[in-house]
């Protein structure tokens, strides 16, 4: 009835202030135990599973990866690999990512694309659906795209930045 947010929390205390008697008090405290609903954000929220953990397992080795990336070919080689060792972990034997079913594609908006082979896997969907793995996957990208950006400008600094490591 009153939510959890600052304006229920106050409304709720403006209304049990007005109620003069005990009883009234009861009443409202009453109605709004029995009318409560969830907030339907909150509620959504049961059914989204968070890979986040399986990406922090993954993030440093695969920004080493980037950092020490020689070329563009380098970069695209990184993010699939990254990519397939992520689904692994969040799919481990139900779903098998083959190279070719990722790629990033730097000029696109997304970043990357994933084939419709994947695509239509049923554990897949349904992770793509209800978790944030499109989300990871786009940061990796993100960083793929940002680092296949600065190959692209400067490749003979980059190169010689690496060769003196």
């Amino acid at each position: 009835m009153f939510g959890t947010s600052r304006a229920g929390s106050a409304l709720k205390r403006a209304i049990v202030a007005r109620a003069s008697s005990r009883a009234s008090r009861w009443f409202i405290v009453l109605a709004e135990l029995t009318s409560w609903a969830p907030d339907p954000m909150i509620a959504g929220m049961a059914d989204f599973d968070s890979f986040t953990k399986h990406e922090h397992k993954i993030i440093h080795h695969y920004r080493d990866q980037l950092n020490h990336a020689e070329s563009v070919e380098d970069v695209r080689k990184f993010f699939v690999y990254a990519v397939r060792e992520l689904c692994g972990l969040v799919f481990e034997d139900r779903v098998k990512v083959d190279y070719e079913d990722v790629q990033l594609k730097p000029q696109s908006a997304s970043g990357f694309t994933i084939s419709s082979r994947l695509k239509n896997r049923s554990a897949f969907r349904g992770a793509w659906g209800s978790s944030d793995l499109k989300h990871i996957i786009g940061r990796l990208a993100e960083s793929a795209r940002h680092r296949f950006r600065h190959l692209e400008t400067s490749p003979e600094k980059t190169r010689s930045k690496i060769k003196g490591h």
